[in-house]
């Protein structure tokens, strides 16, 4: 009774990943220069309950068949050290709240991919039908929100979708043929993000299941809806590169040279076609100012999520009046400004416990598109997606 319980709240846990329906507390650390800012806000989203209910009806469930031989557990080495750096980087923070609420972010990751762990079977067996879901509404609001170049507004709420038009202040939108268009958002907070959770999901869904099934076709072409009216650049070369790879390194060198020079003239076009110069000097200066931050504290770092909160005194003002107030779109260098060389080497670590060659191409997309997005470590759907390939990964 209990595990089908269990099974039931784990079901709405990754139904409702994709909705960002949740409530923000704003506290006087969620302001930066006096602007609210979304990634320092707490907040409770619907998904987040859901977890929470089943992580305690699985801890229930475990303590009900071993109540007799209730033994201490003691963590491995690694795990030592990863609760280490977390209470040394919370304690040094520059804002130790601040800190403290970002691990609970990524305690999140953990307790997801512990319960997928738990349930793997399971979970291989009903996640392509989840996913397909998760397509399918996705597609539907981008298809919508493209044509409509604005949110469909009213019930969608419920779902997570925010209210915006092409005319809101910071939208994203893209250029082509000296037309602007708005990126689909879906219920996601950035294009991109919708679009590096959509690839990663497509790629899940067939490890699971043949495409040869009337719905992956139709699974499959709802994601692709999805990539083509995000717009995101690096999530449509990511996609070739993990589609072609395979196929690249089984040919002769010559070959091999040619795809290379492919996926560089691809990459070039894409930029050439839809142009976005500011987009990257944006992201040069938050990565320049990403490894000033480090340099400051280069062995723990300035504490997780606290790299919006010393942003400020790094930014280039003088080359550009108007602050950027998003994390650095490198994985790897916010792991470094928050979470110092310590931090980079347990990450480098723990990858390579996890990355075997049958959950390659899975990290592949995540750390391809980490090299120029920051979304898998800060955005809650992302996250929790990313805990669903942990799981899988043990």
């Amino acid at each position: 009774m209990i595990q089908k319980l269990g099974r039931f709240f784990l079901t709405l846990t990754l139904l409702t990943i994709p909705f960002q329906l949740g409530k923000h507390f704003w506290f006087p650390f969620s302001y930066v220069w006096g602007l609210p800012v979304d990634y320092l806000a707490p907040t409770i989203y619907l998904v987040d309950i859901f977890l929470l209910i089943t992580v305690f009806i699985f801890l229930l469930s475990i303590l009900q068949k071993h109540s007799r031989n209730v033994r201490i557990y003691i963590p491995g080495m690694w795990r030592r050290s990863f609760l280490g750096l977390i209470f040394l980087n919370i304690a040094f923070a520059l804002n130790p709240q601040v800190a403290f609420l970002g691990w609970l972010k990524i305690l999140k990751i953990f307790l997801l991919a512990w319960l997928v762990f738990k349930e793997k079977a399971w979970v291989k067996k009903n996640l392509p039908k989840i996913i397909a879901f998760w397509l399918f509404t996705q597609s539907f609001f981008s298809l919508t929100q493209f044509f409509k170049q604005g949110s469909l507004g009213g019930w969608t709420y419920w779902l997570g979708e925010r209210n915006f038009s092409l005319l809101t202040p910071g939208i994203a939108k893209i250029v082509f043929n000296n037309q602007i268009f708005l990126r689909s958002y879906a219920t996601f907070s950035h294009p991109n993000s919708l679009a590096g959770f959509v690839l990663l999901a497509l790629f899940l869904y067939f490890s699971f299941q043949s495409l040869k099934k009337p719905l992956a076709k139709i699974t499959l072409f709802a994601g692709l809806i999805c990539l083509f009216l995000s717009f995101s650049r690096t999530v449509w070369l990511t996609g070739l590169l993990v589609l072609f790879l395979p196929k690249a390194a089984k040919q002769p060198v010559a070959k091999k040279l040619i795809f290379v020079l492919l996926l560089g003239f691809l990459t070039t076009l894409a930029f050439l076609i839809f142009p976005n110069p500011l987009a990257l000097t944006e992201r040069f200066s938050l990565a320049k100012a990403s490894l000033r931050i480090f340099l400051t504290r280069p062995f723990l770092g300035v504490g997780w999520d606290n790299f919006l909160v010393s942003l400020p005194n790094f930014w280039p003002f003088a080359k550009q009046a108007k602050i950027v107030l998003q994390p650095v779109h490198n994985l790897f260098l916010l792991i470094l400004s928050q979470a110092g060389t310590a931090g980079l080497l347990l990450t480098f670590w723990g990858l390579s416990r996890v990355i075997k060659k049958k959950n390659f191409f899975w990290w592949l997309i995540i750390l391809a598109t980490g090299l120029f997005d920051h979304y898998w470590l800060t955005l809650n759907q992302n996250l929790l997606l990313l805990g669903v390939v942990l799981g899988l990964s043990f």
